[in-house]
């Protein structure tokens, strides 16, 4: 199934959920960690993600690349780069698309 979804910066990309997903870094949120235009490699979740891991998720039509912290109903939600906030959501409000677990950058 391939699904567009708008990016945090109003580009579209399209997405295909039935494989490994390739999302292209669109900002520079994790900058230090995962470069702006590198494609980043899915692993798809089975429940929650593990304290600390870096995932994709959809909140309402746009996709972020955050680390992932969690107590109890509320969801930590962690930038590397200090110049964009952290956010505290709650699990119903947010999709997980999958965890970071490789990405491919030109230098």
């Amino acid at each position: 199934m391939r699904v567009k979804i708008t990016e945090m910066d109003g580009d579209q990309i399209d997405i295909d959920f039935g494989q490994t997903i390739g999302i292209p870094m669109m900002d520079d949120s994790m900058e230090m960690l995962i470069p702006r235009g590198a494609i980043m490699r899915l692993k798809p979740i089975a429940g929650m993600p593990e304290n600390g891991s870096i995932v994709v998720f959809k909140k309402d039509d746009s996709i972020y690349v955050r680390r992932w912290y969690s107590e109890g109903d509320k969801i930590f939600l962690m930038p590397a780069d200090s110049a964009y906030d952290p956010t505290i959501d709650q699990i119903e409000e947010l999709h997980v698309l999958g965890e970071v677990k490789s990405y491919t950058a030109n230098m």
